[in-house]
């Protein structure tokens, strides 16, 4: 059974957490996948605009990355049986840095549609095979009964690095735009330093070995059973949510809050800057409060940001609400990934592909449908029905889970 961590026990757990390689590696690849997911994102407004689209145009080209997730899901955990957890994270990490500069570049939407397709296609392979090597680090962990880590979770603490990269990579691209960088020359130094950092992490992962951790069925994909069905309708909601912070949080301060380029990318630095805190104490509170109790309370929370956000009058209102909906999807996705993956007789690859490629229609739905919803009702709409869903989610999970 997973350790409870106490108030001081936690801080040696983050300690060890930041100077031991492997773990750290594992959390510097976290931060480089959410560091070019930031990058890509700050700069929506700009796209937007170079290519002159209005909301629900947009919407459409938003919808290349999830459909590249969408079609490389069902068959990503056979992948990583296949070719190794590892070395799928290395590939997929170096592929991306390649193509992060590409949608920035594009000069049609065709060409930036295609592009983000293919970058959906990488993150989603790097979503299942990263979240693969953290469970198998942990389970050689406490077969080692390693002092600080046998028998923890360490994937908050990993999400919380992913969070961390969002707000490094949004922060920075703010900064830059206000000095008056531009964004392609912004976007091409951010996969640089992608690469530098994969150069470094690569050899300590690859120290990684595939652990068989069921016996049961091998498939890449399955059809979700009742358990497996209730976590991707709540993923569903919280997915939507944390997609349309990404998306639309920059769109919305700059349309409906008149903020200039750098104070609309600061919505988004308060979304991630907000997940990054909770996501690092996640291994620390989810233990004590439970799954069950944490979901609803961040739905609920969330749902509170959007309206804070909508209802607000003020910019520093539509920072705080986004700031609020960081909190409340903070521990989301690493509890919905971790449940997903300790499933009875389903391989962890396998019962989080499965889980991906079902929940990740929250991303795949969201960004055409608050477009369309933006271009005939207003964006304010949109993010309150985004609202509704978080509450329902909540109320699912505080019943079902």
């Amino acid at each position: 059974m997973e350790q409870e961590l106490t108030l001081s026990k936690w801080w040696t757990f983050i300690s060890a957490f930041m100077g031991t390689p492997l773990t750290r590696a594992i959390g510097v690849l976290f931060a480089c996948c959410s560091w070019c997911f930031a990058s890509w994102v700050v700069h929506i407004p700009y796209v937007k605009s170079h290519l002159a689209l209005d909301d629900a145009a947009l919407g459409l080209v938003l919808f290349g990355l999830p459909i590249g997730q969408l079609l490389v899901n069902p068959f990503a955990g056979a992948i990583v049986r296949r070719w190794g957890a590892a070395r799928v994270t290395v590939a997929a990490t170096f592929i991306i840095a390649f193509l992060l500069p590409l949608p920035i570049w594009a000069t049609n939407t065709v060409v930036l549609t295609f592009c983000l397709i293919l970058l959906g296609v990488n993150f989603a392979m790097l979503n299942v095979s990263l979240n693969t090597c953290v469970m198998f680090a942990e389970d050689a962990y406490t077969e080692q009964k390693s002092p600080v880590f046998g028998g923890r979770s360490i994937l908050a603490s990993c999400h919380g690095m992913w969070s961390t990269g969002g707000v490094i990579g949004s922060s920075t691209a703010s900064a830059l735009l206000a000095a008056g960088i531009a964004p392609r020359v912004h976007i091409l130094i951010a996969s640089g330093i992608v690469l530098l950092l994969l150069a470094w992490a690569a050899p300590h992962l690859l120290t990684i070995k595939d652990r068989p951790r069921q016996e049961g069925t091998q498939k890449g994909f399955i059809l979700p059973n009742r358990r497996l069905a209730i976590l991707i309708v709540v993923g569903l909601t919280a997915l939507f949510a944390e997609g349309t912070a990404f998306d639309w949080s920059g769109v919305f301060l700059r349309d409906y809050r008149h903020a200039s380029p750098s104070a609309s990318a600061m919505g988004f630095v308060a979304f991630t800057f907000a997940m990054t805190l909770v996501r690092f104490t996640g291994d620390l509170i989810i233990p004590r409060f439970g799954e069950r109790n944490l979901l609803f309370a961040g739905g609920l929370l969330g749902a509170s940001g959007l309206m804070m956000a909508v209802f607000g009058t003020s910019l520093t209102s539509g920072w705080l609400g986004f700031l609020l909906l960081g909190l409340g999807c903070s521990l989301g996705a690493p509890m919905l990934f971790k449940l997903s993956m300790r499933l009875p007789d389903v391989p962890p690859a396998t019962g989080l592909a499965t889980f991906s490629t079902f929940s990740f229609l929250g991303f795949l739905v969201g960004p055409p449908a608050i477009g369309w919803i933006s271009k005939a009702y207003g964006l304010p709409v949109g993010l309150m029905i985004v609202a509704g869903f978080l509450s329902i989610g909540a109320l699912l999970a505080r019943r079902f889970i």
